[in-house]
């Protein structure tokens, strides 16, 4: 009798606890419009400050054309072969249309490097003597070579291709964001990325004509102007930034001569502060002027920025469905929006490969030459 009881009254104390359907509705609904009110002001706040962004960078670098030391020819076909492998660096590793499409090229000692984990809780502010937070994520390249014509001159041709930013991994996507630079005035993660690779090179090797040369032997050779090789370096994103930071620092500080490599760089993130002067045209950097990742990391590009400003025939044809008019702020105007807009002005399968289709067939509207 006295079991029957308690039960009884546990089962009366549970529904008095239990909400109403009509109050938990109401719940529901304030919840709803706290989540609404969010992606109304907060967001709405921060993608004016992204509209602003993109549009200062319009404003500030220069849209004219720029000056290059290629020939008409020359420029054409580095940004033909810039594109082809920027395109294989992003190819699935356990799949073998990357080997195929460079084999297909010409190119030999075929391979992929990856760098080290891509998240050091190391590198956060109680760990850092400066202070300053900041993660990164790492990035893999693509190499390969193959014999070219190079004048008058029979060359060894080196192309090495980073692969850009992963938008399903969140690590690389703050990378491209996060400011903090070192005591030079790079992006710690950018340069991370590129003092890291060049650990490496005595480790990457390659068989040309029968003899076996590492990386770091080839490099210490493009330091004379007499050289055995040539090389590209390029990549998008991420990829881009990585690219920049070996060649505009790692090389100019060695002393590797300009005239031996080339880098044309597609979507690139900003990854030095505007004090740092690198004095050679052989770095391009591709910006779509729609692009937010080209506006964030530190405060300057390295080497040649050419900002491409999309005309709405453009915009049409490389953004698809994602297409609106009206400008820049119109794809930041909601959270759903920006994902989408941003993620389709910075793709490089779509838009940079368009772009650079443009740029071939239009030499004379973007460059200068001597």
């Amino acid at each position: 009798m006295n079991n029957s009881s308690e039960v009884k009254k546990k089962e009366k104390k549970r529904k008095k606890k239990k909400r109403p359907l009509w109050k938990r509705f109401v719940l529901f609904l304030v919840v709803i419009a706290v989540i609404a009110g969010i992606d109304y002001g907060v967001f709405h706040y921060v993608s004016n400050i992204v509209v602003e962004n993109l549009e200062s960078f319009a404003e500030t670098d220069a849209r004219e054309r720029i000056n290059v030391d290629y020939s008409r020819e020359q420029l054409s076909a580095l940004i033909k072969e810039s594109t082809m492998l920027s395109g294989v660096a992003y190819m699935p590793e356990k799949e073998t249309a990357w080997r195929d499409t460079l084999s297909d090229k010409g190119y030999e000692n075929i391979q992929r490097i990856e760098n080290d984990s891509s998240f050091l809780y190391d590198y956060f502010t109680f760990h850092n003597s400066e202070n300053t937070a900041f993660m990164f994520s790492s990035v893999s390249a693509t190499i390969a070579s193959k014999s070219i014509n190079y004048g008058n001159e029979k060359k060894t041709l080196i192309a090495i291709a980073f692969r850009g930013t992963d938008p399903s991994d969140i690590v690389d996507d703050f990378s491209d964001m996060f400011t903090a630079v070192d005591d030079k005035g790079f992006h710690k993660g950018f340069k991370w990325n590129a003092e890291n690779f060049v650990k490496k090179a005595d480790k990457i090797k390659f068989n040309i004509d029968g003899n076996k040369v590492t990386l770091n032997e080839i490099i210490e050779d493009m330091k004379s102007e007499k050289s055995k090789y040539a090389m590209i370096v390029t990549g998008h994103s991420l990829g881009a930034a990585v690219a920049d930071v070996l060649c505009g620092y790692i090389f100019y500080e060695q002393g590797v001569d300009p005239e031996n490599f080339s880098t044309v760089t597609f979507g690139t993130p900003k990854s030095v502060s505007s004090g740092y002067n690198y004095p050679y045209s052989n770095i391009i950097n591709i910006a779509n002027g729609d692009d937010l990742v080209t506006t964030v990391g530190a405060q300057a590009h390295l080497g040649n920025t050419l900002l491409y400003a999309p005309a709405e025939d453009f915009r049409k044809k490389a953004y698809g469905d994602k297409y609106v008019e009206n400008g820049i702020s119109d794809y930041y105007n909601d959270l759903a929006g920006a994902v989408e807009s941003g993620l389709v002005a910075h793709s490089f399968a779509g838009t940079y490969s368009a772009i650079s289709e443009d740029l071939i067939n239009n030499l004379d509207k973007y460059f200068i030459f001597q």
